[in-house]
């Protein structure tokens, strides 16, 4: 590193501290309690800690995927709005601190809980609390004029001509063609998260926290369903779990029973493709004997398509209970 640029490190200001310093949170000679710590996946994120606030977790625009592209603070910007007059998607949030739209700065309280995985591996009533809280949203939100969502990732790489890797070897099997084109057609119509999964939750005082909504919009709820069924079928010892998720689920979103055959068929669906997307993203990864673990996630994913008939009968038993 050449002293220039370690001058120009020394001086830079970290994006979570300018975030800061321009919503006011803190001053412009002040710095957090500690380093912040970096929490980022697709997006910058970073935990710091404010001495008048506690803990919290910060998001600004530049630092997002472009606004052109799925996946920008902005429609998590906008959730957090639509939830100051929406009680059901503000028990579901983490409680904001700021949202302001004119500095795209989102700011939070970090949720401290145990780890999700376990948690909704061990507690069916954690599954069951979840379920119905997804449900209670869908529910208020269904016919709002809400942006829509863009659509998810499996959905348009399988229908690509020029598909190669994995997403190839999905789009060469018929059934899984087929079920991504259906669910490509409008169905329904509500807020949806666009991404439910265990490393997209967490656990409050006030139980479950759904936490990422950069891919939030109006779609079809049986995608959000489907993708919380999918990470109870495909992990060890959370098939249990299943059965409570989807009865909360019709407790909370209250489903008419005319709707419950067509809405527990894309339900299957989607959890069949919401593991194949599962594949494409274990792909992208650098991980240990990858190859190995992505052909055992399409298998299984293509499994559960081809088996489409058995799991919409247990979708559509659990959400009539």
């Amino acid at each position: 590193m050449s002293t220039a640029t370690r001058e120009r490190a020394a001086t830079e200001v970290h994006p979570s501290v300018a975030a800061l310093r321009a919503v006011g949170l803190i001053g412009s000679g002040k710095a957090p309690a500690g380093a912040p710590r970096d929490l980022s996946r697709a997006h910058g994120v970073w935990a710091v800690t404010l001495e008048d606030v506690g803990d919290v977790v910060v998001k600004t625009a530049p630092y997002t995927q472009d606004d052109d592209g799925p996946g920008t603070l902005g429609a998590e910007l906008f959730v957090h709005r639509l939830a100051l007059w929406c009680e059901p998607l503000r028990r579901v949030l983490p409680t904001p601190v700021v949202v302001d739209e004119a500095a795209m700065v989102l700011v939070t309280h970090e949720v401290v809980g145990p780890e999700p995985n376990a948690a909704f591996l061990a507690d069916s009533d954690l599954a069951h609390r979840l379920g119905e809280r997804t449900g209670r949203v869908h529910r208020a939100t269904a016919g709002l004029p809400v942006p829509p969502a863009p659509h998810p990732h499996v959905l348009a790489v399988v229908h690509e001509g020029t598909a190669t890797g994995v997403a190839a070897d999905l789009a060469g099997h018929p059934e899984v063609l087929a079920a991504a084109d259906e669910l490509r057609r409008p169905a329904g119509g509500c807020l949806v998260h666009g991404d439910l999964k265990w490393s997209n939750l967490a656990v409050g005082a006030d139980g479950p926290v759904v936490l990422d909504w950069e891919l939030a919009g109006g779609g079809d709820p049986a995608w959000d369903v489907g993708s919380l069924a999918a990470e109870h079928l495909v992990r060890p010892g959370a098939r249990a779990g299943l059965g409570p998720l989807l009865t909360g689920y019709a407790a909370g979103a209250r489903p008419a029973s005319r709707v419950l055959p067509a809405f527990s068929r894309r339900v299957a669906l989607a959890a069949g493709l919401r593991v194949a997307q599962l594949a494409l993203e274990i792909a992208s990864q650098e991980l240990a004997d990858v190859d190995a673990l992505v052909r055992d996630v399409v298998d299984r994913a293509v499994g559960l398509v081809l088996d489409r008939a058995a799991l919409e009968r247990e979708v559509w038993s659990w959400l009539a209970a």
